[in-house]
C-alpha cells in the first residue's frame, strides 16, 4: 500500500516509475485514442503540475492528516 511507505526516496522512485509508465501508456496504448480532447489536456496539465515541487505535499504532513484512516 502506497500510504505506508515512510521512506521519501522510495516514493520518489515510485512517482518516477509511474510518470515514466503514463509516458508510455500515452504513446503506446489504445486509450489514449479513446479518451475525449479535454481528459487527454487534464491528464497532461496533471502531469506537468506534478513536476512542479511548488504542488508537491510533504509526506509527514500527509501522513499526520491521513493517519486516522491507515490505522487498524
Amino acid at each position: 500500500m502506497i500510504a505506508s511507505i515512510d521512506d521519501p526516496e522510495s516514493l520518489q522512485d515510485l512517482r518516477r516509475l509511474i510518470l515514466e509508465f503514463m509516458g508510455n501508456q500515452v504513446q503506446e496504448s489504445d486509450y489514449w485514442e479513446e479518451m475525449s480532447d479535454l481528459e487527454k489536456g487534464e491528464l497532461e496539465e496533471a502531469l506537468l503540475e506534478s513536476e512542479d515541487d511548488a504542488n508537491h505535499v510533504d509526506h509527514e504532513l500527509v501522513m499526520e492528516r491521513y493517519k486516522k484512516w491507515l490505522e487498524k
